[in-house]
């Protein structure tokens, strides 16, 4: 018996990924709230750049220098009963944000939950500069390093696997100071942002505010929809199947001690579902739901999937998305969970909470900046 030997599919190329993405809506300076499965897709044709590097420079590439990326970044730390550090803490549902968080890119909100991180192109031109001038450093200690492959976005020639620093004029122009920001007005400036400790929040100052503010984009890539977003919106309908629970911790703040032991004692605000079977995600329901609001599949579909493993979704307008949400509750409070909604006699009979939206303990927080984790190594 002959042995049938699969042809490996060929690797898709950056180029491939922005124009799937342009195709889908995203464009130049727009605000992007990104959700990612990018396993699902295969081996990209790298060229020498890290998965999560890759992916940041195809979404420049087309945001520009105005353009802004938001991720999940959620740890559900104190969920777990664990203290957060939002300079080391990785993730546990985004790739992309963990290598922003491992390399020390953009800002983070401090959320021991639901955390984002945040990136423009002046974050990745900080990183960039960062990373060329460790290579130069190794190279001329004579220490092996594995060069630093920098980003198209920038506007360096990739034409080689790597950069080699010593043989690049341009790897050394592009590390001309660019510590400052760019000329930029507060509504760019994401070490703005400002969020609360009510881990949900859906009005200012929250991430969901700043998002709606530059009338972001919800993008998803990969085959699982990821609806944390629906949980915003429960907060600001205030749902009778769900209710506040307060977690407690330590979150490393840096302010005023060492880099290694300054915590602080921290209360987060939770909007917990009621535990029981009604309130259980039903992915089937969701899934029905979300196929009845236009705009959601990808415009050119019959090309993506032949090129990527896993569904590419892009779901326009995150207040679209939203505003289908909403009516959908007005529907059913229990939309896109097994349901039916639970009676207030029903509710009466489980764990009652004493929070309310009234008086709930708000402390305000401004985004820690990832940076600051590489002048701490350096």
């Amino acid at each position: 018996m002959h042995k049938i030997s699969e042809s490996k599919p060929a690797r898709w190329s950056r180029d491939e990924l922005i124009e799937v993405l342009r195709n889908n809506g995203l464009k130049e300076g727009q605000t992007v709230a990104m959700f990612s499965s990018v396993g699902e897709f295969g081996m990209p044709d790298l060229k020498g750049q890290h998965l999560s590097q890759f992916y940041l420079d195809a979404l420049f590439s087309i945001l520009g220098e105005t353009g802004v990326l938001a991720m999940s970044a959620f740890t559900y730390s104190f969920c777990s009963g664990k203290d957060f550090d939002p300079w080391k803490d990785r993730s546990t549902v985004n790739v992309i944000a963990n290598y922003c968080i491992d390399e020390g890119i953009g800002v983070r909100t401090v959320d021991p939950i639901f955390s984002w991180v945040v990136v423009t192109m002046h974050d990745l031109r900080l990183h960039q500069q960062h990373r060329l001038a460790a290579d130069a450093k190794a190279q001329a200690e004579g220490r092996k390093y594995r060069p630093f492959a920098p980003y198209h976005c920038l506007g360096h020639d990739l034409e080689q696997e790597q950069c080699e620093v010593s043989q690049s004029a341009s790897c050394h122009a592009i590390t001309a100071d660019v510590a400052a920001a760019p000329a930029q007005s507060e509504y760019y400036n994401i070490r703005q942002i400002r969020t609360t400790n009510d881990t949900l929040r859906y009005s200012a100052p929250s991430i969901v505010s700043y998002l709606l503010e530059r009338n972001a984009r919800y993008l998803m890539l990969g085959s699982i929809h990821y609806i944390t977003f629906v949980h915003y919106l429960e907060h600001e309908l205030r749902s009778s199947q769900r209710m506040f629970k307060q977690f407690t911790g330590k979150v490393m703040t840096r302010a005023g001690g060492s880099w290694e032991h300054d915590g602080a004692d921290f209360s987060c605000f939770y909007f917990v579902r009621q535990l029981c079977t009604n309130t259980e995600v039903n992915m089937g329901r969701f899934f029905l739901a979300i196929c009845k609001w236009p705009h959601i599949w990808p415009q050119d579909d019959v090309n993506v999937r032949p090129r990527f493993a896993g569904r590419f979704l892009c779901l326009g307008p995150l207040k679209y998305m939203l505003d289908c949400m909403r009516r959908e509750f007005a529907a059913n409070e229990l939309w896109y969970c097994n349901g039916p909604a639970l009676t207030q006699a029903q509710i009466a009979d489980m764990e009652s909470s004493p929070w309310t939206f009234d008086n709930l303990e708000i402390t305000t927080w401004q985004v820690i900046d990832l940076s600051d984790k590489r002048s701490a190594a350096d």
